[in-house]
């Protein structure tokens, strides 16, 4: 078993793990000007959306939605949680990971609870901007700014809509319970009776 891992390690691991040579294990991979391109494994499809970036360390599917880092593709492709993507990664580059103690895994089901919460609500704020009439104003104040669609792709920029019900509703179909969310950041409390989203109004810029 392991710790909560602290952040330099898990930097250590995705920076010894390239993700063209652990995506090309399970995809085959041909390189398309700086990106690598191939059939995406998390959906069906003819023709290839799923594109590596080298440089920047991530993969993102156009054809599904699905993105993220090294450690991402491992979760999703192996049904993993966060620790277990990490420990198979630091395995292939031969690191060793620090043990746990009881208590400290009962922490890491907490963390991978939060982990969770804020996965979901990465997808939610990005279907907002991109798909909801809510998301329209926002989604025109970027590409004014200049960003454009493929990095609003790219790296999952999201909009808050200023109505707290719905990202409250979301959450709590996905299982998730208020006081939690409190605790991860996605919702404020007035004496536990009222609940808001935090970001609420906003721009998301996930990291």
């Amino acid at each position: 078993m392991y710790s909560q891992i602290p952040e330099e390690i898990i930097r250590k691991v995705r920076n010894e793990n390239d993700i063209v040579d652990i995506v090309g294990e399970y995809v085959t991979l041909k390189k398309r000007g700086r990106n690598y391109v191939g059939l995406c494994p998390f959906h069906n499809e003819n023709t290839p959306s799923f594109n590596v970036n080298k440089d920047m360390q991530i993969f993102r599917c156009f054809g599904c939605g699905k993105s993220g880092n090294v450690i991402t593709f491992i979760r999703e492709i192996e049904s993993f949680n966060f620790v277990e993507a990490v420990h198979l990664l630091a395995d292939k580059v031969n690191m060793e990971l620090p043990q746990q103690t009881n208590q400290q895994a009962k922490l890491s089901e907490e963390a991978e609870t939060l982990l969770s919460a804020y996965d979901w609500m990465t997808k939610y704020y990005y279907h907002l901007l991109k798909y909801a009439n809510e998301g329209n104003d926002a989604k025109t104040y970027l590409l004014e700014r200049g960003i454009t669609e493929d990095t609003i792709d790219t790296f999952q920029l999201g909009y808050a809509t200023t109505n707290s019900d719905f990202t409250i509703e979301f959450l709590l179909k996905k299982g998730f319970h208020r006081q939690s969310l409190v605790k991860a950041g996605l919702l404020s409390t007035r004496d536990n009776q009222q609940f808001q989203d935090i970001f609420r109004g906003r721009v998301i810029f996930p990291i």
